[in-house]
């Protein structure tokens, strides 16, 4: 894992960023997930709590991180149409010294399958007003920093799926035949008496 420590060059002091073998590394992940069907089976709601501890022992430091989230959907669907949506908060990593934030994410979606073709409209992020966006921490306490991006673009991104069946050209059918597991070639040794 990633290791920041201090080195005097020329009279100068640098920080110094490398990668060693450090005493431990622990993550803790628990997320149990709660599915509730209803109306025959034709809406399904998906609840899934999640908890991330994590523990980074470097050779000179120790960084703890704690990050609670919720990742939550609806399916719905009755004849050929469905409907979806999900939304997910953030879930964060740490490696070492570095700590990254993930991103939050929604999108919702309709469809319908016929039986040779169906299609899918899905949108992505509808009620994001800053956009996509993503941190990441150095928490060395020799040279912090923080690098923070943002997509302001990429927001109500709609997405479109089209899918056909192309199956065509001759059917095979089958005249009911039946298998006849009977011996009865010569050279074959029968077992009666």
């Amino acid at each position: 894992m990633d290791e920041t420590f201090e080195q005097l060059i020329d009279g100068q002091s640098y920080a110094v960023r490398t990668y060693a073998n450090h005493r431990g590394f622990h993550r803790l992940q628990v997320a149990p997930s709660v599915q509730v069907r209803v109306l025959n089976n034709s809406l399904i709601f998906t609840v899934a709590p999640f908890a991330n501890y994590y523990v980074s022992l470097g050779n000179s430091y120790m960084h703890k991180h704690f990050n609670p989230g919720v990742r939550a959907s609806i399916m719905g669907m009755y004849k050929g149409w469905q409907f979806f949506g999900e939304v997910t908060t953030r879930s964060n990593n740490l490696w070492g010294e570095t700590l990254e934030y993930g991103e939050f994410y929604h999108h919702i979606g309709l469809g319908y399958n016929a039986d040779k073709w169906g299609f899918r409209a899905m949108l992505m992020n509808p009620f994001s007003v800053k956009g996509y966006s993503i941190e990441t921490k150095d928490l060395s306490a020799l040279a912090p920093n923080t690098q923070h991006a943002e997509m302001r673009d990429f927001r109500q991104m709609l997405i479109l799926n089209f899918h056909c069946n192309l199956d065509f050209g001759t059917q095979r059918r089958e005249n009911g035949k039946r298998i006849n597991n009977e011996d009865k070639e010569s050279g074959i040794l029968s077992g009666t008496k």
